[in-house]
């Protein structure tokens, strides 16, 4: 594997993109299950502005690793960037199943139609997945987050109380619905109440990602960088893709003095979330304090590509 990024990443400094994409098919023809070398792909065809490419890409990914939501993110963003709204729409819709509370791509649509339409349009689709499934917790939780969002804090807390004191046991469910009034408590200063809340989770589930990472950011503030890493450790073994934990992890190591380490992260997170830009900025960013231009540059590009409008992405 490091011979082949070696090779792949010297092709690429000449800009012999031919080259890199018949090594990178040679290679996936050997190994057609290593996403690896598809994010590769996807790389080298962002970088040679092939939209057409991209698409194509993203949408065999999409197929043949259903599993991994940062590739579908990836699509949608990609379809954003071109202001394709209607494709954008019409794939989550797609994938979205309101019935099924395994299927996570219906609340992506609720996310994307408050983002392009509205909360009112965001709240008329949560009103519709309650209808199909009327013992949801997440949907009217969801909508207690809007109200939320829109000023009616005290109205929203209770709602959350109210929807976490009717549950007859303990539930992934439920739990989230701690972990998002956990939040909420937070923005109104009640840390307090919040940590309460997530100790509770981890006291019914010590795997709780959400928990986990929230547990690992406070434990970064108080400069307990060792139970920090401990907390993310579990958080991703138990999501090995998860951009965010990995982030925090690098904060970690960032408070701990371990830069060599926090940069891994920062890279792996860019790889992660399919070169989102928030994560981008992050390690571009270190990069460029330690005046390492070019391997800069080439984290933002492929970000760029995939978010050509994204203001942050072109200060940087």
């Amino acid at each position: 594997q490091i011979l082949r990024r070696i090779l792949i990443d010297g092709y690429r400094l000449d800009s012999e993109y031919a080259k890199v994409l018949e090594l990178i098919d040679s290679l996936i023809a050997e190994d057609p299950e290593e996403q690896e070398l598809y994010n590769q792909r996807l790389a080298i065809l962002a970088s040679m502005a092939d939209e057409d490419g991209v698409e194509a890409q993203l949408l065999d990914m999409v197929e043949r690793f259903p599993q991994d939501d940062n590739v579908k993110s990836t699509l949608i963003r990609f379809y954003m960037a071109r202001n394709e709204q209607d494709k954008a729409e019409t794939f989550l819709r797609e994938i979205s199943d309101p019935a099924d509370e395994e299927n996570n791509h219906f609340l992506s649509l609720v996310q994307f139609l408050a983002q392009t339409r509205g909360s009112d349009a965001a709240r008329e689709e949560l009103r519709r997945g309650i209808e199909a499934n009327p013992s949801s917790v997440v949907y009217p939780m969801m909508l207690a987050g809007y109200d939320f969002a829109e000023g009616q804090r005290d109205e929203a807390i209770a709602a959350m109380r109210a929807l976490i004191d009717a549950a007859a046991e303990p539930s992934d469910e439920i739990r989230q619905a701690r972990i998002a009034l956990a939040r909420m408590l937070i923005s109104t200063g009640n840390e307090v109440g919040a940590r309460r809340l997530v100790e509770e989770v981890l006291g019914e589930d010590a795997t709780n990602v959400p928990a986990l990472k929230m547990q690992a950011a406070w434990l970064i503030d108080a400069d307990d960088t060792d139970g920090a890493v401990n907390s993310l450790r579990t958080a991703l073994d138990e999501e090995p893709e998860d951009a965010q934990a990995m982030t925090l992890m690098a904060q970690a190591y960032t408070r701990a003095g371990s830069h060599e380490l926090a940069r891994d992260f920062l890279a792996l997170a860019v790889e992660a979330s399919g070169n989102a830009p928030a994560e981008s900025i992050r390690y571009a960013s270190q990069l460029l304090e330690q005046e390492r231009y070019l391997p800069a540059e080439d984290v933002l590009l492929p970000a760029l590509r995939l978010a050509p409008g994204n203001v942050d992405l072109l200060a940087l």
